[in-house]
C-alpha cells in the first residue's frame, strides 16, 4: 500500500522487539527458581525412595540368613550392593559363592539365598559399583552398630549439601 508516494513498511520497531525480549527474560527469570526447587524436591523423593528400597531388601536379605549384613556407615556398599541385586559391577551374574569364604558359608548361600532382592540402574551406581544417591553420594550403611535403628539397619544420605549430619540429610531413622 502506498499513500502518497510514501509505502508503509510492516513489522517491529527495534523498542517493541527490546520490550518482547525484557518480557520473555523477566518470565524465564521467575519461572527458574521454581523449576530448581522442583528439582531438589525430586531428588530427595527419589532419596527416600532408594533408602526404602535398600531398607526392604536389607530385611529379605535378613530373612533368608537370619542376620543382617556385615556392613557399617563406614564402607564402601558395592559388595552389598551385589549381594542385594546380584549382579557385579560390570553387570555380569554373581556368583554367590565367590564372595563367601568357608565351605559352610557357600553352602548357606547356595541354599538361602533367594536374591535378587532388588533391581537398580547402573546410573545409580559409582564406579567402583556402591549405591549412590541423586547428589552423587553413595549411601551410607549401617548394620553393624545401627545408632537410630537399633532393631534394624541406618541407612542415610548426606542429602543436597553432601555433608553427612546436617539438617538436610535423608534417612530411614529421620522418617520424612
Amino acid at each position: 500500500m502506498s499513500v502518497g508516494n510514501k509505502s508503509f513498511l510492516k513489522g517491529f520497531t527495534l523498542i517493541e522487539m527490546l520490550m518482547v525480549i525484557t518480557v520473555v527474560m523477566i518470565l524465564v527469570g521467575i519461572t527458574i527458581p521454581f523449576l530448581r526447587g522442583a528439582e531438589q524436591a525430586a531428588m530427595i523423593k527419589k532419596a527416600k525412595t532408594d533408602i526404602s528400597k535398600l531398607e526392604l531388601a536389607i530385611s529379605m536379605y535378613e530373612s533368608d540368613f537370619g542376620r543382617y549384613p556385615n556392613i557399617n556407615g563406614g564402607q564402601n556398599t558395592n559388595w552389598l550392593i551385589s549381594w542385594l541385586t546380584g549382579f557385579t559391577v560390570n553387570g555380569s551374574v554373581l556368583m554367590v559363592k565367590n564372595y563367601l569364604g568357608a565351605m559352610k558359608e557357600i553352602y548357606e548361600a547356595e541354599h538361602f539365598w533367594k536374591g535378587p532382592y532388588m533391581k537398580i540402574s547402573s546410573r545409580d551406581l559409582d564406579p567402583a559399583g556402591n549405591f549412590i544417591d541423586p547428589w552423587g553420594k553413595r549411601y551410607s550403611v549401617d548394620a553393624i552398630n545401627p545408632a537410630n535403628n537399633a532393631a534394624t539397619v541406618d541407612i542415610y544420605s548426606a542429602g543436597p549439601d553432601r555433608i553427612a549430619g546436617s539438617v538436610d540429610d535423608v534417612s530411614n531413622y529421620n522418617r520424612w
